[in-house]
């Protein structure tokens, strides 16, 4: 009897020993914002926004009114995954800003990337906004961001 004693307080000693930890990429969010330029007027500014727990698309006009919004779903895998994927490209040693010389246009618009991965922002501010003269660091954020909010565009 002794001997299950001892056994049933070891194994529960064990069970109690351990301890559950945070996961990395346990609050993601990604903010992907796009002003201005050559776009209709219901469209001067397009949101992608990816979340812990929702996706969302949203237009709108140059005066702040929403024009179209739609959100949807997304899984505790695809946003730590996504965490996963932004934080690699090296996100946190980004310029702040990033204004091409070459892109230097008329009527281009303006970009703003806001990340925050477990409590670690970054704001990257992008001045005309050309996405083919931008780093491919962030060319590749971009592009996850558009995929992961694509079924939500009209």
């Amino acid at each position: 009897m002794k001997r299950l004693m001892l056994i049933a307080a070891l194994l529960l000693s064990g069970c109690m020993g351990q301890s559950t930890t945070k996961s990395d990429y346990d609050r993601v969010y990604i903010g992907y914002t796009v002003a201005g330029g050559p776009t209709p007027k219901e469209r001067h500014t397009t949101e992608h926004v990816i979340n812990n727990t929702a996706i969302s698309y949203t237009t709108r006009y140059s005066n702040g009114t929403v024009s179209y919004r739609k959100t949807g779903e997304i899984t505790l895998y695809e946003y730590r995954q996504i965490g996963k994927n932004v934080a690699e490209t090296g996100v946190y040693g980004m310029l702040d800003r990033y204004t091409p010389a070459a892109a230097q246009t008329g009527d281009t618009s303006s970009a703003t990337l806001l990340v925050s991965i477990d409590g670690r922002n970054k704001t990257v501010e992008m001045k005309p906004y050309v996405e083919e003269y931008l780093p491919g660091n962030i060319q590749k954020i971009i592009s996850e961001v558009k995929h992961v909010t694509q079924s939500l565009q009209p």
